[in-house]
């Protein structure tokens, strides 16, 4: 029963901020209107792409 609750408060309520930081920093990327010209896969790819740019500009190159 506690497991449950646990499960279920996690779900519903415990990723409701980390959702929200992700959709706020998603679309400031990415306008939400071009994700109406995807599908699933094509969409895949392109968050793909959208990360791989996103790590080479910002984090990459305070490494090297």
């Amino acid at each position: 029963m506690l497991n449950s609750l646990m499960t279920q408060w996690f779900f519903n309520r415990g990723v409701v901020e980390q959702t929200k930081a992700f959709m706020a920093g998603f679309t400031e990327v990415v306008p939400l209107q071009w994700l109406q010209y995807f599908d699933e896969r094509e969409f895949e790819v392109f968050a793909a792409i959208v990360f791989l740019a996103v790590l080479f500009t910002f984090a990459l190159p305070s490494v090297l």
